[in-house]
This record gives structure tokens, sequence and C-alpha cells, in this order.
């Protein structure tokens, strides 16, 4: 497909025209869906299709597009790759937080340990003779 006229293809893109759309996917929306399932950690790429980061991505474009009076198509491919990269990002922290490294908790106590009972018997046997006349 030959690519649209720049002036003409944001006007159109902003006007739902198939082609440009179409145009626009293949120019930019597929060579950063496969960077994004590059990117992903293959533990996130099970819960995590890079084709939602892509879709979200695209309907921020979609809604960035009504506000934008402008007419360089690259601005508008910059705006996209910026999306997915912060829509990505966001995934990487959404699931980070929910994952924890077992080698940095702290294991609570279970019992207490020999000095705190030395200490406890130290100050009760403090405390019990002050109370007994010599």
């Amino acid at each position: 497909m030959a690519e649209p006229v720049e002036d003409d293809c944001v006007r159109r893109l902003r006007a739902n025209d198939a082609e440009a759309w179409e145009w626009f996917v293949q120019a930019y929306v597929q060579p950063s869906l496969e960077s994004v399932r590059r990117s992903l950690p293959h533990r996130l790429r099970a819960r995590v299709d890079g084709e939602d980061v892509i879709q979200d991505a695209l309907r921020r474009v979609v809604v960035w597009l009504r506000k934008y009076d402008g007419h360089d198509i690259h601005r508008v491919a910059r705006v996209f790759r910026i999306s997915v990269t912060q829509r990505a990002a966001d995934e990487l922290r959404k699931h980070a937080a929910h994952r924890r490294d077992c080698n940095r908790d702290v294991p609570a106590p279970t019992s207490p340990t020999e000095q705190d009972r030395a200490d406890v018997c130290a100050w009760t046997l403090a405390k019990d003779r002050t109370k007994w006349p010599v």
C-alpha cells in the first residue's frame, strides 16, 4: 500500500478512513506489536497479551486525534509509540507489585529467642529481689 500524503493522512485518520488506518497499522502498529511481545518477560506474556497493550495505545491515539489540529503523521506515530511504551511499563509495574521477592522478606519471629528468655528471667529476678528484705 502506498503511503498517503502526510497532510491528508492525519485528516483521513480523524475521519476514520479505513485505508488510512490500514496504512497506519502496517507502518506503526505491527512493528510495535512485535516489539512489545519481545520486551515483555516470558511470565508476563502468559498473563498480558501484547495486543491488549497495542489496543489501549490505539484508543489513546484516537482520543488524542480529536484534540490534535496539526497535520504531522510523524507526531501521531510518536504519540502512539509513547503510549505503547507507557502502557507496557504500566503492565510491568502492576505485575511486579503483586510478585513478592522471598529473598527480601524478613521472617517474623515465631517464638522468643534464648536471649529474650534470659533477659526476661533476669528482669523478673531483679524485680523479685527488691520485694524481699535482706
